[in-house]
């Protein structure tokens, strides 16, 4: 990434980080996947980036930032990615191209750390629980899975470390493991990716398959600016892309699968038609029409 957060060794449980350039830093780091909820949310601007670069007290950070940086000494990793602090958030040249960059961040990182029943900051990610309890608590639609943000952030990482008010659950390529040994089936999206061998070319029916299922469990989700209805989802689209030579994403649909990818409805028919002046994408596409659909 073009920048990440150095947050120190191990054993300097108490001391700050700080915003570095990640371009000429050598070794692994982790993201965080996490929702910004109503609280406030600590970033950096234009005004502010000396300010990251010079020092950020644990103090100044949400439970969940501190949390975070926890879990990335805990695991003896060095540097952090966060969404927040790692893009200038004000800037109209640094947002739209380090957005554009993100399905990569997650992809390349060593794992992202999620959290997953945090509905914001002041939540933290460590979440106690009730040890009398002896089923599994709902897990299928936690707070943080209803951001359509998140959708790439917990399909693209090659490892996920997810914690959760009921459980910790832990999600790869070769394997995947709970402390109750079950995973709900919102996970479901993601092991129909993973397990796409993407560079020795995967059945196209396959990648098809995958991306209407992610599609549907996407439209489920919220967006705040509604704008971002294809760059939340294009680190996914990327992803699949590459695996197909000559492969073309037009309005959320796959040139070669056109006909099959016209065929979506929305879940709920009785909702009123959008405003039309606020345009979202070709009327032909799944993403004009806000709300669930299917395929």
């Amino acid at each position: 990434p073009a920048r990440v957060l150095d947050v120190g060794s191990r054993s300097g449980t108490e001391q700050g980080i700080r915003l570095v350039n990640g371009l000429n830093r050598h070794g692994p780091y982790v993201t965080l996947s996490h929702a910004w909820g109503r609280s406030r949310v600590i970033t950096t601007t234009a005004s502010t980036i000396q300010q990251r670069r010079d020092g950020i007290s644990l103090s100044e950070l949400s439970q969940t930032f501190r949390d975070a940086v926890t879990v990335a000494r805990k695991l003896l990793v060095r540097y952090l990615w966060i969404d927040s602090l790692c893009i200038i958030q004000d800037s109209a040249e640094d947002w739209p191209i380090e957005a554009a960059k993100m399905g990569q961040y997650y992809s390349n990182s060593l794992l992202t750390i999620s959290a997953v029943s945090a509905p914001g900051g002041d939540h933290g990610i460590f979440c106690s629980r009730n040890p009398h309890v002896l089923t599994p608590c709902p897990t299928h639609r936690p707070p943080l899975w209803q951001r359509a943000w998140v959708m790439q952030e917990r399909v693209l990482p090659p490892r996920l470390l997810m914690f959760s008010d009921a459980q910790m659950s832990w999600l790869c390529r070769s394997d995947h493991a709970s402390e109750c040994a079950l995973l709900s089936s919102a996970t479901g999206d993601r092991i129909s990716l993973i397990s796409l061998d993407i560079g020795t070319g995967s059945e196209l029916e396959k990648l098809h398959n995958a991306w209407y299922d992610l599609v549907t469990d996407y439209t489920k989700c919220g967006l705040t600016v509604k704008s971002d209805i294809f760059p939340a989802i294009s680190g996914i689209a990327s992803t699949l892309q590459r695996a197909i030579a000559g492969e073309q994403f037009v309005a959320g649909l796959w040139r070669s699968d056109l006909a099959r990818g016209l065929l979506w409805s929305a879940v709920d028919s009785t909702k009123s038609m959008p405003d039309l002046r606020e345009y979202r994408a070709p009327s032909w596409s799944w993403a004009s029409l806000p709300g669930p659909c299917v395929f």
